[in-house]
């Protein structure tokens, strides 16, 4: 699904405020087992030992093919880490070619075991494919492969085309707002929505140029790529085919358009009289609407305030807020409980009372759906299930009993929670075997529920659940990619209302539960008609949709047309049902797979060149990086020679996530940049100089929710290397340097879109101290202490206005380095202060606050320029003031005031880089303007 960047740093900084580089939970209470095949090891805890086989079998099935259509071989057992620290996603490395895999999603109906490890899996053969000589030959040739690309060639080979995927790709070519060509090159970056269209396109335009050329083409465009041949994808790619990019693309769009003009040709967009009561206003999706009981109010869930949710090529999956309104769709409020997380809820029988499914954690800070109970008259929440992976909850009819679909280790069973005795109570011998339930709803009884039934990757069929044996009785039946979904009960009980795409377009249907059973298809739309709820008047409220966003509408159904129904012959009551697309693979496993403890045994990750600086000039070295698979251990290794001064540098560092807090050691001889201890900052090039340092740090961090401590002990020896090349006297740092450090920092931050350019809301709070003294054995004498924070406020949220307050202070005594205040951007013992040059003030004391206000100008630009991708352009006004000073003298602040404009860009359509370009102004009767870039 995703490809994650990798980076490991070998470096040590001091830093005011401490850094979280560590923070992954550890899990020390996993037990981890690996299961090897001919072709993979697959990584797992207690717990998850059938997903795990599921997925080897996934695996195995998909290799040989993808191994003969992109025209390479794994040498090697490839690594799959199955992990709930990957929630509801799953990603490929290329120098590792590990797989990391998200047990839930596996278990969903849009993805699926198969197609989830297929589509992790063709990438790791996209890699390998790419590789002419040594490992990191997979990076440079993977630089020139555009993202849309390597997802739609990922999903051409491992998944079908949904109706969800074609309904998105219909609704955005009949509006004329297909991605531009460099939206489609950087989609990433796009967010929640673009980032979805991106993966639908780049699906289809593979899916056309394989389909139109050729499927061998995808083995012989790799070996283009993999021997030089060709400098870029495109000209690589015309190579192939024989046919320039411009011109497929062209061709494509035009075959788009014919094929959804006739396939709309005489559909309606919308139904006739429906009325819109749930706009979507600036494109959030508006989706699952359910009407209370008395049919006075209305429940939906929403995108809306909030920047992510989960949009699976087109299918609204859930991490929604919860929103509640008059029946006509006005006086709408949004619910506080699970508020951004919520994937499904039910009303109680007296509408007083839901019950929400939304995503916490366990108390091993692993990811969970879980059900919570909310009052709507007093707001209180109650948590009712613990770790459940708890989904589709349904309230039974005139009791306090709420049924439930728990999923563990890929396995589904239905079950009752009592709200008044706080019990589960699993319904007996539910009859589902490796399939899994959705979209749960009672008879208007009590007596019976309907269910959308599916086996992982492949559409719902409708069937019942007897709450009592358990039996389970299929309604409909059909081709493995068509959909039956949200099923509601009549309120007379005498048919079922669902939404389908049989036809190809997703569409309302009714099922006659009386009598003799007959299929009517209700609606007949091209913007899709889904997720009813059925009015005491009879009126269906449903969600359609647009090219971006989906809307509530409300409509009183005709007769409606009769379509082919026969009811399955295959399973009867109490009979389980088939197996799932991957069966069971029991107790004994095949005689070419066993499992095995995991051991964690490093191996290499990359080895690169380095080029740096020494107090002679150039020195040459290589960076070599090693990790297991499960990363409990990293070791980083930098050795450099300087060329003129024929000395070696190093670091080495070891990273250990085997207990409950994660520890490390460095061990380095190095030179660096030093300051003297006599500064003028008028001139503070002039105390600078280079120092060598040696020694011995080790680090240990624990974090508690989103808090983090640390501690650390620094052993070093400072000596000169070369002189300041200003002044004398000023008192050169040499010998011994023992430190002691503590650190804790927390940090809750609102996760938007533009979070790095304008953060909205949450906080940052820090607070560090370092000792050195002659008891620890130190040359030096001296406590550095310092505090600091953030804080996001949202004024004007629906614009993306946003006020930030920062501020930090910090003091030290005995011989600690000074601390400086100045410049744009801080770091080290640096405080930056706008319209200063940097080190402009300095001291054992420093104070800093500011005022941030920003806007977006353009939040999409869409603009190429090289290898530059210019994407949003946001406006700051800012006003500062700090000082930093000596003891014993007085504080004096330095006000300055101005403005900022930033531009996110992207180079080569994956690194991220943000330009500030600002103006400045001092607040003194003297105050001049400055000027300033960064990035």
């Amino acid at each position: 699904m995703h490809h994650r960047s990798w980076a490991i740093a070998v470096a040590a900084s001091v830093c005011l405020l401490p850094m979280t580089a560590w923070a992954s939970p550890n899990h020390t209470n996993r037990q981890w087992t690996v299961l090897e095949t001919p072709h993979f090891q697959v990584h797992y805890y207690q717990g998850e030992e059938q997903t795990a086989r599921r997925m080897a079998a996934a695996a195995e099935n998909n290799l040989p093919h993808l191994e003969k259509d992109f025209g390479v071989e794994a040498k090697e057992r490839i690594p799959i880490v199955v992990s709930r620290d990957n929630f509801f996603n799953g990603y490929a490395e290329p120098i590792k070619t590990r797989i990391q895999l998200d047990p839930i999603l596996a278990a969903s109906s849009q993805i699926g075991t198969e197609r989830f490890v297929g589509h992790e899996l063709a990438h790791v053969i996209t890699f390998l494919a790419l590789q002419s000589d040594l490992p990191i030959s997979r990076l440079s040739n993977l630089g020139t492969i555009p993202t849309w690309f390597l997802e739609g060639i990922a999903q051409y080979e491992a998944e079908y085309w949904y109706t969800s995927n074609d309904r998105m790709l219909r609704l955005h070519t009949l509006s004329n707002t297909l991605l531009t060509n460099t939206e489609r090159e950087n989609f990433p970056l796009l967010g929640v929505v673009a980032g979805a269209a991106g993966y639908n396109e780049g699906y289809s335009l593979t899916r056309y140029i394989f389909d139109t050329y050729g499927k061998d083409k995808i083995a012989t465009l790799f070996k283009i790529m993999r021997s030089g041949e060709e400098s870029t994808f495109t000209k690589a790619l015309e190579k192939a085919i024989g046919k320039p990019f411009p011109e497929i693309q062209e061709a494509w769009r035009a075959d788009l358009k014919q094929h959804y003009a006739q396939q709309t040709k005489g559909v309606a967009e919308h139904l006739a009289d429906s009325q819109l009561l749930v706009r979507s206003e600036k494109g959030e999706v508006n989706v699952a609407p359910s009407l209370s009981p008395d049919g006075k109010k209305l429940a939906y869930l929403t995108s809306r305030h909030q920047d992510g949710y989960l949009y699976l090529r087109g299918h609204v999956m859930g991490f929604l807020s919860l929103a509640i309104a008059d029946v006509d769709g006005q006086n709408v409020r949004e619910l506080s409980v699970g508020k951004g997380r919520v994937s499904s809820y039910t009303w109680s029988p007296d509408g007083k009372q839901l019950v929400v499914s939304a995503v916490g954690s366990n108390h091993d800070d692993e990811p969970s759906f879980d059900l919570y109970l909310y009052d709507l008259k007093t707001g209180y929440t109650k948590q009712l299930t613990t770790d459940a992976n708890a989904t589709s909850p349904a309230w039974r009819p005139d009791s306090s009993q709420v049924a439930y679909v728990e999923t563990k280790d890929g396995k589904t069973v239905v079950k009752l929670f009592d709200t008044k005795s706080f019990k589960a109570l699993e319904i007996p011998s539910t009859s589902l075997a490796d399939r899994h339930a959705d979209g749960l709803s009672w008879d208007p009884k009590g007596r019976m529920m309907v269910a959308s039934v599916y086996a992982t990757g492949e559409g719902g069929k409708l069937a019942t659940i007897d709450p009592l044996s358990g039996h389970v009785t299929m309604l409909t039946d059909g081709k493995p990619e068509v959909i039956d979904q949200f099923p509601v009960w009549a309120p007379d009980g005498g048919s079922i209302v669902f939404s389908s795409d049989r036809d190809g377009m997703q569409n309302l249907y009714r099922l006659s539960m009386k009598g003799k059973r007959e299929l009517t298809q209700l609606s007949k739309v091209y913007t899709g008609a889904s997720a009813p709820a059925i009015a005491p008047d009879g009126r269906i409220f449903y969600v359609s949709y647009h090219s971006i966003g989906a809307e509530v509408r409300a409509w009183t159904p005709e007769a409606g047309e009769k379509v082919a129904y026969q009811a399955p012959k295959d399973v009867q009551p109490g009979v389980k049902l088939a197996a799932g697309e991957t069966p069971t693979l029991g107790h004994q496993l095949p005689d070419s797979w066993h499992t095995r403890g995991y051991e964690p045994t490093m191996t290499n990750d990359i080895i690169m060149p380095q080029l740096t600086s020494d107090e002679r000039g150039s020195q040459l070295g290589m960076l070599a990086l090693y990790s297991d698979i499960l990363d409990k251990q990293q070791l980083g290794l930098d050795v450099r020679l300087g060329l003129m001064s024929q000395r070696f540098s190093y670091a080495a560092t070891y990273v250990n996530r085997m207990s409950d807090a994660t520890w490390g050691v460095t061990l380095y001889d190095t030179p660096n940049v030093g300051i003297a201890k006599t500064i003028d900052p008028a001139r503070l090039y002039d105390s600078l100089y280079y120092e060598r340092e040696q020694g011995l740090s080790a680090m240990t961090q624990t974090n508690i929710g989103s808090q983090t401590l640390t501690a650390a002990v620094g052993l070093a020896n400072l000596s000169v290397l070369q002189a300041p090349s200003g002044g004398t006297g000023l008192g050169l740092r040499s010998g011994r340097l023992q430190t002691l450090s503590l650190g804790w920092s927390d940090a809750r931050v609102k996760n938007t879109s533009d979070a790095d350019l304008n953060p909205s809301e949450g906080y940052r709070l820090g607070a560090s101290f370092t000792l050195s003294d002659h008891a620890l054995g130190s040359d030096f004498d001296f406590a550095q202490y310092a505090v600091g924070g953030e804080r996001y406020f949202p004024i004007l949220p629906d614009w993306r206005h946003n006020l930030a307050w920062r501020w930090q202070f910090a003091m030290s005594n005995g011989d600690a380095m000074p601390m400086f205040l100045g410049g744009v951007q801080g770091g080290g013992s640096l405080v930056p202060l706008r319209g200063y040059n940097v080190g402009s003030f300095a001291g054992n004391r420093i104070a800093y606050t500011g005022l941030e206000y920003t806007m977006p100008i353009n939040g999409h630009l869409d603009y190429q320029f090289g290898p530059l991708y210019f994407n949003k352009l946001y406006a700051t006004a800012f006003v500062e003031a700090g000082d930093a000073w000596n003891a014993g003298a007085a504080f004096e602040p330095h006000p300055t005031a101005g403005g900022e404009v930033r531009v996110k860009t992207a180079f080569m359509g994956r690194q991220v880089v943000i330009f500030r370009v600002g103006a400045v102004r001092k607040l003194t009767p003297d105050g001049t303007w400055g000027m300033y870039v960064t990035f």
